[in-house]
């Protein structure tokens, strides 16, 4: 299979990605079976569609991606006859977009669960090119506005009391509106301003709908093409699956937000909304209204406020958020933040959250402190660390050298000038083409530092992250070492060594009883198989060559001491009988020895 990066290279011009490429008649009959509502037995190829009732939905997803120009993708996975669409839509303007444009544009006509699905895709740089990266992160998610009679109705149904009775004022003019929820401005009756987010009424039966098709299609690609068991498209429709169906229910959001509020006590400046918990259910979020101002220069020019300290404050809040604490806002545009009084700041919509375990933030950690002290082998064993698709081995020398070379770049600009999300992106791509797996959490933290830094630099284009960065990174490994922190990594090991220790006895019975019922195979997985056949071939034909030499070199001193010793030769037999069998294993081992050499196999 072609290298991923040549994959990637090559990919806009081609009809279907290099390397996905199943045979139509094969897919065809799967997807005869899907269609016509056939179950599947178990380890069939593809898991079990919903085709009676998703039946229509589906026409209606290949006919949008047959509009944009995509008649030819769905024609070789043998789609279109089964689902009686035409392979070419009528020419529009859209003819003449890129490949990246077509798509953004399909994702947008389908949708919020393709729209989510574009900008989690955005984040994967070891999956797509980057022209069509740049493309998804136009993505965007606006549609007209519901009716307040619709979004009265979501709000008593979840609250259980008409709006009169809960809010002392209500406003049905949303401030803004977006494919899942919109948001309205209300008051409380203790007078408190307030904002109300309300889930759009049947968007999870939509969404759920369309959840249930991309399951069906990962699996798809998962079994039928070497691309998916590479990626495990499978496992990333899942997480997306899970991050989706969590932002459909506001009750995670307000414990977000509850949570990140605490992580940021110690900074005053900072302010994330307070949760009214006694009005907030699974569709209807109602949160403290914040008075505050966009992130625009005129807006920050008219309040008199420091653009240059605000930047200085959000990158060291999201540093600490990733690098401290573990838990960060994971979608920091200019639409989810307002500038304050006094240089403070407001974080807003924690619906996108990142996590990273203590394990992650020390490989984050560890590819930090190699970019700050010129440390290419860390960067690779932090790489390394993330984990190895199909264990397939890696080469340490060749992806140290490229690590290197990544980080050549940037040898010559300054600090300042150096931006951390784009040498991020470029580690996981270059991750992708030694065939490391990215884990999603990397992927959204990826995706953050480019946004985070793009906000940075719209209020003060010196500022690099990376500057903010390396102090923060100090301290943090200087606090990793505090006694403290290192007696508690070393009871931690202990536990660890003592829960293995306890187990140890059970597993070595089970691995005996296992061996005395004959129950137990052992495989071994060789790399450069020939290779190693190939020495050892060599090694034996040296052994068959010195034991050849041995036993001439035997004959010819018999034939010597026979010589010696003519009466006592006379009498064991003829003379030129011995002499004979000497020659003939001359010839024989002067041959053996010219085809060995010619054979290159000693």
């Amino acid at each position: 299979m072609p290298g991923l990066s040549r994959m990637r290279e090559r990919w806009s011009a081609a009809p279907l990605p290099v390397g996905f490429r199943p045979q139509p008649s094969r897919i065809s009959g799967a997807l005869r079976r899907i269609i016509s509502g056939e179950k599947f037995a178990v380890g069939d190829a593809v898991n079990p569609l919903h085709p009676i009732k998703h039946l229509g939905r589906y026409r209606q997803i290949g006919m949008v991606f047959v509009k944009h120009g995509f008649g030819g993708v769905l024609d070789q996975l043998g789609i279109l006859k089964y689902l009686q669409l035409p392979r070419r839509a009528p020419e529009t303007a859209h003819a003449r977009l890129s490949w990246g444009e077509r798509l953004r544009l399909a994702l947008e006509e389908l949708g919020p669960a393709f729209i989510k699905l574009g900008q989690i895709a955005s984040t994967r740089p070891e999956l797509l090119p980057a022209d069509v990266i740049l493309e998804l992160e136009k993505l965007r998610d606006e549609v007209p506005a519901i009716p307040g009679e619709a979004i009265r109705r979501v709000i008593e149904q979840e609250l259980g009391a008409g709006v009169a009775a809960l809010f002392a004022e209500f406003c049905e003019e949303p401030l803004a509106a977006a494919s899942i929820a919109q948001v309205h401005r209300a008051r409380l009756r203790d007078g408190a301003a307030v904002v109300v987010k309300v889930q759009r009424p049947g968007i999870e039966r939509i969404i759920e709908h369309d959840l249930n098709i991309l399951e069906d299609l990962a699996g798809f690609l998962d079994h039928r093409t070497k691309w998916g068991r590479i990626y495990d498209f499978g496992g990333m429709v899942a997480e997306f699956g899970r991050a989706l169906r969590n932002e459909l229910d506001f009750r995670v959001e307000a414990a977000n937000a509850d949570r990140l509020r605490e992580n940021l006590r110690r900074e005053s400046w900072v302010r994330v909304p307070a949760i009214h918990w006694n009005l907030t259910a699974r569709r209807v979020l109602t949160m403290e209204f914040i008075v505050g101002v966009p992130l625009s220069p005129a807006a920050l020019r008219a309040q008199g406020l420091d653009r240059t300290l605000l930047a200085r404050r959000l990158a060291a809040t999201w540093l600490n958020q990733i690098l401290r604490d573990g838990f960060f806002h994971a979608d920091p545009h200019s639409g989810n933040i307002l500038a304050l009084p006094g240089n403070a700041v407001a974080l807003l919509d924690l619906g996108m959250v990142g996590r990273l375990s203590g394990d992650r933030q020390s490989q984050l950690l560890k590819v930090l402190i190699g970019l700050i002290f010129d440390n290419n082998r860390l960067i690779v064993q932090a790489l390394i660390d993330l984990g190895v698709v199909n264990d397939q081995p890696v080469n340490l020398r060749r992806l140290e050298r490229a690590v290197g070379r990544v980080r050549e770049k940037y040898l010559t600009l300054t600090v300042r000038q150096i931006r951390i999300g784009e040498i991020f992106r470029e580690l996981f791509g270059l991750a992708s083409s030694f065939q490391l797996m990215v884990p999603e959490e990397f992927a959204v933290l990826g995706k953050t530092l480019m946004l985070l830094e793009g906000l940075v630099a719209s209020l003060d284009p010196d500022l690099s992250v990376l500057e903010i960065a390396t102090p923060i990174t100090k301290r943090l490994l200087l606090g990793k070492l505090a006694p403290v922190n290192l007696k508690q990594l070393a009871l931690k090991e202990l536990i660890d060594y003592g829960l293995l220790a306890s187990r140890l006895p059970s597993f070595l019975m089970n691995l005996l009883v296992k061996m005395e019922e004959r129950d137990f195979a052992l495989s071994i997985r060789v790399a450069d198989w020939e290779r190693i056949i190939d020495r050892l071939t060599r090694l034996f034909n040296r052994i068959a060559f010195s034991i050849i030499l041995l036993a001439l070199s035997i004959i010819v001193a018999g034939v010597i001491i026979g010589s010696g010793i003519g009466g006592l030769v006379a009498e064991l037999g003829n003379a030129h009988i011995l002499r004979l069998e000497s020659l003939l294993a001359v010839i024989i081992m002067a041959g053996l020895v010219i085809y060995l050499i010619r054979s290159g196999r000693i």
